[in-house]
């Protein structure tokens, strides 16, 4: 049987030095993604989601040290690379999505030149096979007219189509794991969609690992095969998304599965004041 693991996280600790001393800010967490598809770590602010990521990309700040436990990505070992090797392998293999694209791309490039300069680093591309190349990915992420996109600056596309032009990016040179760090939190919910969207054309690829983390169960809901819930650097939960969502066993995520409800219903209550404010006028 040919083993499809992109991502494997076994028994992974990471300590933050303070000047109160020392916190375990992630302790014993294991798992594991295999190509095409996607992993959801939800939970509130500080539990240990984004420190994660950052320990796969070995850019965690300096206050912050793995103390245990292993990451390999497609079989290498990454906790022990050199500084250089880690740069081959975060140039080569793994992609990043953050929350803000805006703070992502330079505002003094078109997108289309900041396209063609990531690929260029990437492979032997000309510019004629990376502007093919950036043209794809974006048509691939459904923004309309690819060709104008790549002329405009960042400030003139707004925020989800900047969103997936990231991602478009992120995926130009094919990487094998995809990591997204609250990539729908500053969008409004039509554009929410499309980047959900987008995701879902990714898990279709096939090709690429994704870990997708983010606070709101709906995002991990709409996308992810699997999921995990953590608190306070901890695993409370782990399972299908279908199954964890749908019988939560762990107090901790019926707590956030009430509370998604009870934003909804606000969400229907303002809707349905607006409507009925409307037809008082």
């Amino acid at each position: 049987m040919i083993d499809q693991s992109v991502l494997d996280v076994q028994e992974l600790q990471i300590a933050v030095a303070s000047e109160r001393g020392v916190v375990q800010a992630v302790q014993d967490l294991s798992f594991n993604i295999g190509k095409g598809q996607v992993l959801g770590i939800v939970g509130e602010s500080g539990c240990g989601k984004s420190m994660t990521c950052m320990s796969i990309l070995g850019l965690l700040p300096d206050s912050a040290y793995v103390t245990r436990g292993r990451i390999r990505l497609k079989g290498q070992e990454l906790t022990d690379l050199s500084p250089r090797e880690r740069n081959h392998v975060r140039r080569e293999k793994i992609s990043l999505v953050l929350q803000n694209p805006m703070t992502a791309f330079n505002p003094l490039l078109t997108i289309g030149r900041q396209f063609i300069e990531t690929l260029k680093l990437h492979g032997s591309y000309s510019r004629k096979q990376a502007l093919e190349r950036s043209m794809a990915c974006l048509a691939e992420m459904n923004l309309p007219e690819p060709e104008r996109v790549l002329r405009q600056y960042p400030y003139e596309l707004s925020g989800g189509m900047l969103q997936r032009s990231m991602i478009g990016l992120a995926l130009s040179n094919k990487p094998a794991l995809l990591i997204a760090d609250e990539p729908t939190t500053a969008l409004d919910s039509g554009n929410r969609d499309h980047v959900l969207n987008a995701f879902r054309r990714i898990k279709a690829d096939g090709e690429t690992a994704v870990l997708l983390v983010s606070h709101d169960i709906g995002v991990i809901e709409a996308v992810a095969d699997s999921v995990i819930v953590m608190k306070q650097g901890k695993i409370v939960e782990n399972g299908s998304t279908a199954d964890v969502l749908k019988n939560p066993a762990h107090e901790y995520t019926k707590l956030l599965l009430d509370a998604r409800l009870m934003a909804g219903s606000s969400h229907e209550d303002r809707g349905r004041e607006r409507v009925e404010a409307v037809q008082l006028r």
